[in-house]
């Protein structure tokens, strides 16, 4: 069983908003087209998260969606026996925490730092004002949810239908296209057997079995 560990909350804010330009690719992504772009651009605050810290946690209230600059982020989800279950790994340019989105929401999932990363976060009552005067940005949130949508699919139909060792590549594929930087170069992953379980449904033991078989395969 996946037990959930220990992890620490700690961050550095950076930068805040008289730091923040729309033109930051990171951000021009979420909020191309806003009619009054400084009304949400004077929420946005800069972050700087170490490895395994909690950006968020699943209950905690939404009251902020994020956007990746630099680093990694997993998106797990917790059951109530405490196991754990990843969602998505979210990297450079990347939009989380959507929950915020909508008025009244929680946080349905916990956010975890998988590298040093550095994150902004955006008000979520700003973007949801701002969306109502403005069908552009009220369709890259949906855009944003949807993907999410997918990747949650995408997740169940792995689960029920491939191999573990399916699920393993699945999951490494993902890691490459995300985080690597298109050189060729090995990337190299701080994750353990346990880690990996986590991503793919899985045990640690179904998974070390699953990857020493792969490793003998070639």
């Amino acid at each position: 069983m996946n037990v959930r560990r220990p992890r620490s909350r700690s961050y550095t804010i950076i930068g805040n908003a008289e730091d923040v330009r729309l033109d930051e690719p990171a951000l021009s992504d979420v909020l191309d087209g806003v009619v009054e772009p400084g009304t949400v651009l004077a929420t946005v605050k800069c972050h700087w998260y170490r490895r395994r810290a909690i950006v968020f946690d699943q209950g905690d209230v939404a009251d902020s969606v994020f956007v990746i600059r630099s680093g990694s982020v997993l998106i797990s989800r917790i059951s109530s026996e405490g196991r754990e279950l990843s969602v998505d790994f979210v990297g450079q340019r990347r939009v989380f925490g959507e929950d915020a989105f909508f008025q009244e929401a929680r946080y349905v999932t916990t956010a975890t730092c998988t590298t040093d990363a550095c994150i902004y976060s955006i008000d979520g009552a700003a973007l949801r004002a701002a969306a109502t005067a403005c069908p552009k940005l009220a369709v890259n949130i949906a855009r944003v949810v949807q993907r999410r949508f997918d990747t949650v699919s995408s997740l169940l139909e792995a689960i029920a239908f491939n191999t573990v060792a399916d699920r393993i590549l699945r999951i490494f594929d993902r890691f490459a296209e995300r985080s690597g930087d298109g050189s060729g170069e090995c990337l190299s992953l701080d994750l353990t057997h346990g880690d990996i379980a986590t991503m793919v449904g899985s045990t640690r033991e179904s998974v070390s079995a699953a990857i020493g078989s792969l490793v003998r395969h070639g």
